[in-house]
């Protein structure tokens, strides 16, 4: 309990979804929750960077672009990838909001 403790207390507070991230990092928790709400466990998901994946598209994002796939396919990776391609182009700031985080 003490070492699950001192791993809560690095993270951001959970949000309603019992999740949260890793500050600094695109790493994120997921809370393994009793019938009383207190925190039992955790899920860790390790985000990395991988700007390879979105070399295939390159040439299709010049216009409208829906990502859709299931969960833990890369999804948000690849719109990251897409968000970073963008900003070098256009030489301008691009933001990702990630509501899942």
């Amino acid at each position: 309990e003490k070492v699950l403790n001192k791993a809560c207390a690095m993270l951001q507070p959970f949000n309603a979804r019992g999740r949260a991230v890793v500050p600094g990092t695109l790493h994120r928790a997921s809370a393994i929750q009793d019938v009383d709400g207190k925190t039992i466990g955790l899920t860790l998901r390790v985000g990395r960077h991988n700007p390879s994946c979105l070399t295939p598209l390159e040439d299709l994002i010049k216009g409208s672009l829906l990502i859709v796939g299931p969960p833990g396919v890369g999804k948000t990776t690849l719109l990251r990838g897409v968000a970073r391609l963008l900003s070098d182009s256009s030489n301008k700031r691009v933001v990702v909001v990630d509501g899942a985080n």
